[in-house]
């Protein structure tokens, strides 16, 4: 409501007209950013294309599937060009990561350094504190047996951690159209989420970190820029 308000509480701004503010604010700011590295007296093209990184991003964030996916591609072509080594670049998309980033980070090095100091998210109001969520993969792309599936519990250990398995979606996974809306499979949404193990009895309820997961975006795992279907394992943690 807070986002949706307009000149204090005296006026709230219809829901969709809110999302298209966002989203077009989103795509002007992204797209400065991109022109000012561009500008430079030296252009810094890495920076440019995670940019257009960022933008491929905020296009899975509002939905906008097709559009994602031919910038995920252009974003990935732009890091090469700009002489990233190709073994950086695909070491950034090999695993999915969280969006929207609280942070812009102008290089593929700088990006990677970040994600190994294994940051931490919050899931409000499931817990004050903060939840550590880290992706693997799973060995093989088999669904999970149930709690306590004794292969991805001894692949993935934890202390005190609850595991939780799920998929994503690759472009062939793409469900077109727009009715019903619940049915569609959407690029980025976690898919398929189960408990697989709690080593710990946790302050909420697995239906509830569930419903609160669903809620979660991811940048896809991507080979050779293509978003590609991948099933993995959330490492959940209290702080």
């Amino acid at each position: 409501m807070a986002l949706r308000s307009a000149y204090g509480r005296d006026l709230i701004l219809d829901r969709n007209v809110v999302r298209g503010l966002h989203r077009g604010n989103g795509y002007l700011y992204l797209g400065k950013l991109r022109q000012l590295y561009l500008d430079l007296e030296t252009p810094d093209l890495e920076a440019a294309a995670m940019a257009t990184l960022y933008r491929a991003d905020w296009q899975v964030l509002f939905q906008q599937q097709e559009l994602a996916v031919m910038s995920y591609a252009d974003a990935y072509a732009e890091l090469l060009e700009a002489g990233v080594p190709e073994q950086l670049v695909d070491e950034l998309f090999v695993e999915p990561s969280l969006i929207p980033a609280t942070e812009f980070y102008p290089t593929v090095a700088t990006a990677l350094e970040r994600r190994k100091q294994k940051a931490q998210y919050t899931l409000a109001p499931v817990h004050d504190g903060p939840i550590w969520l880290s992706f693997d993969e799973m060995p093989e792309l088999t669904p999970p047996t149930g709690e306590n599936d004794n292969r991805l519990t001894s692949a993935f250990p934890g202390s005190g951690a609850a595991l939780f398995s799920f998929s994503l979606v690759g472009v062939e996974g793409i469900t077109r159209g727009r009715w019903p809306r619940r049915q569609l499979t959407t690029l980025g949404m976690a898919q398929n989420l189960q408990l697989i193990a709690a080593e710990t009895a946790t302050d909420v309820s697995r239906d509830t970190l569930i419903e609160k997961f669903n809620w979660l975006r991811f940048r896809p795992k991507l080979v050779a820029g293509i978003p590609v279907a991948v099933t993995g394992v959330i490492s959940y943690l209290e702080g």
